[in-house]
């Protein structure tokens, strides 16, 4: 089968089953708290998080060019290993072009980060660039690679406070937007605010969304 939006199955070459796409509301921190992005995921029928896939990767960000009349950027994940996927590349700068949002394209931090000139010629294709799951260890190196992005899981937040509110001080001084994933409480969200964080994502606003539900929590303006 081939893609179709919303909850239809989307095949894989590398997946056995099915996947679908699903949508997770990126918030701001403090102020108003509205909504400000939107995360586009590829999960199987089973809720599990699959591995990266070139062709998921596109698929899931055509899934999610609707959403862009309802917010100012969407982002996709993709895997250091398929920054060389010329085919992958074409589709996101198709989708860059036509889409009346920012696509921002987080580069997943799995051991080893991507080179000044990947993301050069990912920012070449029309779309900011986000470093993911980016260790407190790691966000000096990654700042160097000056992604428009830093995302900080919030366990780290928990775990060791002071090196967690240094390295976001460090992102804002290099003019790094800090989104941290992983909110579920408002106390946790009023302590990134108060780090410096600029968004938050979690459980705390929304789990991951099938296309109508988010459309429809971005209508809603939820809080």
């Amino acid at each position: 089968m081939g893609r179709t939006f919303g909850r239809s199955p989307v095949a894989s070459r590398h997946l056995a089953s099915p996947a679908i796409a699903v949508f997770q509301p990126l918030h701001r921190l403090g102020g108003d708290g509205d909504v400000v992005a939107v995360e586009a995921l590829m999960r199987p029928h089973n809720a599990t998080i699959i591995a990266a896939d070139p062709l998921l990767t596109a698929r899931v960000l055509r899934c999610a060019l609707p959403l862009a009349q309802h917010v100012g950027s969407i982002f996709v994940n993709m895997e250091v290993a398929h920054l060389d996927d010329v085919a992958l590349l074409a589709a996101i700068e198709s989708a860059a072009t036509s889409c009346a949002a920012d696509i921002t394209v987080e580069i997943t931090e799995r051991g080893a980060l991507p080179t000044p000139a990947q993301l050069g010629t990912l920012r070449d294709c029309g779309v900011k660039v986000a470093c993911d799951d980016v260790r407190l260890r790691n966000v000096a190196a990654a700042i160097e690679l000056a992604p428009d992005v830093i995302k900080l899981e919030m366990p780290s937040m928990a775990w060791r406070p002071d090196h967690f509110a240094t390295a976001v001080g460090q992102c804002v001084e290099a003019n790094v937007q800090v989104v941290v994933e992983g909110i579920e409480r408002r106390s946790q969200a009023a302590r990134a605010a108060a780090c410096g964080a600029n968004l938050g994502q979690g459980f705390r606003w929304s789990r991951p969304l099938s296309l109508p539900a988010i459309t429809d929590y971005l209508t809603a303006g939820v809080r």
